[in-house]
């Protein structure tokens, strides 16, 4: 049912006429509030007497009309109202009411607009010496009784009526008109306007609530040797998302400058529909489709009236049509692309065949991560323009082996929706300012590669040395230099009878040593003590390591180069500030390499230099 408010000033008589006919069951709305200048009119005694709750404020205790029209507008908006009702209220609504509820506020006039508008209408008339009266329902605007007519009705009378008696038939007219006109106007809202969605938009129970729908073309960021069927390889997907913008309400949603959250549907098909070349498109019978479902939590960085720039992060699950078949053997050793054919590739018997199954994604439904940034455009108060760019990864943590990962970079363009008007004029700024600290910090991270790609057990160690900033109470940034060192540990009995190298073994191995250094920023949602870890690094050297010389793996060259180790590597983790001053942290990350490993390390660090 859909809510609306009533604004009143004085009597309320044609307040009391949409109560009857709302409890008649003519009219199909809930009165959500009663808005008033005046504590004490007798519209707001009305209220009272049907159990309907009154906002009531006086406009000498503000500074501006802005302000009081701000407080009423987030109170209205959190009450889920989508038509204000004017109805005797006798004072102009400002430039925040008519921004937040565009073409949703209505006003009733005692006269047939556009003449005798303002005050004492019906004086006006008589005083005129008009023959036909009337009354005038139109929206609202900045002017006075400017705004578009929705309906008029009228009536002759003759010199022998008074005025009294002629504002005794103007007053009845109001009060059958202006519940009919109320009751056109949400049919039509509910009938016609955005059908389903605003449909949707009557059922919430907060209608901060937003609806996307966009397309998404892009490419993959394929392997050099396990997974060339991508390259030069361009698809696309769908995505629809039903989330929550924040209005201020809270505390953490105006340090956060106002964050989106929700849940996001994505189909994915990898399907070259836009290239002409038939060949590539036969990828598609390899990695088949894909169904994402995840949540995701959206900051805005940047925030002006029309635009703003947001930065996302997403997790969920992901289920793939086509997986690696256990089956069919994979080798990696023997992945030759057809020079004549992206789609195909060279077997051991110098033969063009096409490519066996899907060897970056072996179980059907996997782990999947969002990453995107980009920039919202507003069209109006309830529409938006979306321009973003997508990074996401899929794989299955080395639960099965072959897990390369699927990793895509694309861009997007979608639609949003606002069920009711997202505006500024519910932003609040007084809240605690919050002083910035800026931290070096020292973190220790010992762990073991968790990936079996061959029977051996591999340690690994990490240190960093970076700096952090706490620009607000719940948000971290910084950036550091990472090392890590990779060792050989121990290997199964298998390994030690050369099991490893029978041609028909899945089986990779890795070299004896590796070491690499990248640089690596990340972002800390902080929540007291604990704070949710989710960072990117960027290599600047890797390797060289000790390969075996009987060394299967093809992503290790004969000097135990990390020729074609990723040059980016992702984490996330968790961590628990602790200490006096929460100095020291302790946690747990998980470190991935798309094509490559995935490490379990546990963290130990502390800040210093704290300004």
């Amino acid at each position: 049912m859909k809510k609306i408010a009533i604004f009143a000033s004085g009597n309320g008589s044609n307040f009391q006429a949409i109560v009857d006919e709302i409890e008649k069951g003519n009219l199909m709305a809930e009165i959500a509030v009663l808005v008033t200048d005046k504590p004490d009119c007798f519209a707001a005694e009305r209220a009272r007497k049907h159990n309907i709750p009154v906002f009531a404020f006086s406009p000498k205790n503000y500074l501006s009309k802005e302000e009081y029209e701000k407080e009423i507008a987030r109170f209205l908006i959190n009450k889920n109202v989508s038509l204000i009702v004017l109805a005797g209220y006798m004072r102009l609504i400002g430039e925040v009411l008519l921004t937040a509820f565009p073409n949703r506020i209505i006003n009733i006039h005692p006269a047939l607009l556009p003449a005798f508008p303002g005050k004492n209408g019906i004086q006006q008339a008589y005083n005129y010496g008009v023959k036909i009266f009337g009354v005038t329902v139109h929206y609202v605007d900045s002017g006075m009784d400017t705004g578009k007519i929705i309906a008029q009705e009228c009536f002759k009378t003759d010199e022998k009526e008074s005025l009294s008696e002629i504002e005794q038939k103007i007053h009845a007219l109001e009060h059958q008109l202006y519940p009919n006109v109320i009751k056109k106007i949400l049919c039509f809202a509910i009938a016609l306007l955005f059908g389903i969605t605003q449909l949707l938009a009557q059922n919430s129970n907060n209608q901060n609530f937003y609806i996307e729908g966009g397309a998404r073309y892009g490419t993959a960021l394929y392997h050099p040797k396990h997974a060339i069927y991508l390259k030069d390889f361009y698809y696309g997907g769908l995505e629809f998302r039903f989330g929550k913008q924040t209005i201020g309400n809270n505390q953490w949603e105006r340090m956060l400058n106002f964050p989106a959250y929700g849940v996001t549907l994505r189909y994915t098909s990898y399907y070259d529909f836009l290239d002409p070349k038939t060949v590539r498109k036969e990828r598609n019978k390899v990695l088949g489709q894909n169904i994402a479902l995840f949540g995701y939590f959206q900051i805005s960085m940047i925030r002006y009236k029309w635009f703003n720039w947001n930065c996302q992060i997403g997790m969920g699950a992901a289920y793939f049509t086509k997986i690696h078949r256990k089956n069919v053997v994979y080798k990696p050793d023997i992945l030759t692309p057809d020079p004549n054919d992206p789609s195909r590739y060279i077997n051991e018997k110098g033969e063009s065949v096409a490519y066996p199954n899907n060897c970056l994604i072996s179980v059907y439904v996997t782990p999947y991560i969002n990453l995107q940034t980009g920039f919202d455009f507003k069209i109006n108060n309830q529409f938006d323009l979306c321009f973003n760019a997508n990074f996401n990864h899929a794989s299955n943590a080395s639960m099965n082996m072959p897990n390369y990962g699927i990793n895509e970079l694309q861009g997007m363009v979608s639609l949003r929706y606002h069920f009711s008007p997202i505006h500024e004029l519910v932003k609040i700024d007084s809240f605690p300012k919050h002083k910035q600290i800026n931290s070096l910090f020292f973190t220790l991270d010992p762990g073991w590669l968790i990936a079996r790609y061959d029977d051996n057990y591999y340690f690994k160690t990490g240190v960093s040395v970076g700096y952090m900033r706490n620009i607000l109470p719940v948000l971290n940034v910084g950036a550091s230099f990472e090392a890590c060192y990779v060792r050989y540990l121990a290997h199964s009995k298998d390994y030690e009878k050369e099991e490893w190298e029978k041609p028909d073994s899945p089986r990779i191995s890795m070299p004896k040593n590796i070491y690499t250094g990248a640089i690596y920023g990340f972002s800390e949602l902080v929540f007291g003590r604990y704070a949710l870890h989710v960072g990117f690094g960027f290599y600047l050297f890797k390797g060289p390591g000790q390969a075996k010389k009987k060394d299967l793996a093809q992503n290790w060259d004969g000097g135990g180069t990390l020729k074609n180790y990723p040059i980016v590597y992702e984490k996330v983790g968790f961590r628990i500030y602790v200490g006096k001053n929460r100095n020291h942290f302790i946690g747990a990350s998980l470190r991935g390499h798309a094509p490559v490993a995935d490490y379990l390390a546990f963290d130990y660090g502390f800040k210093f230099l704290n300004i």
